[in-house]
Formats: C-alpha cells, structure tokens, sequence
C-alpha cells in the first residue's frame, strides 16, 4: 500500500450508520483516533507497520 493511500472496509453484513470506529495502535498503552470518511481512512504519508482495531455493530 502507498503512504497517503485511503483504505476501504467492507463487512459481509452491512454495518449501523456511523457506527464505524477506527483506532490505531501506537504503543502497548495508547491509541489514537482515526477519521473516518464514509467506510475509508486514509493511511499514514510516513512509510512503516500499523496496528489498527476496525470495529462497527
């Protein structure tokens, strides 16, 4: 994947309005937010290994 590329998700069964919650791990303790557009994210410009935790109900 390119750095900047947005990411799509897909689910077999179609997730609740807004109910999409992407967070990115950072270290063994913390996390940070990631903004959501419509069922993407954009990833990261610097090149390197993330951890995401993708969840919708």
């Amino acid at each position: 994947m390119s750095s900047g590329e947005m990411v799509n998700i897909s689910f077999k069964k179609k997730p609740l309005k807004k109910s999409l919650d992407v967070t990115r791990w950072l270290n063994n303790k913390e996390t940070k937010a990631v903004k959501v557009l419509g069922n993407a994210f954009k990833a990261p410009k610097q090149k390197g290994i993330y951890i995401y935790d993708i969840s919708a109900h």
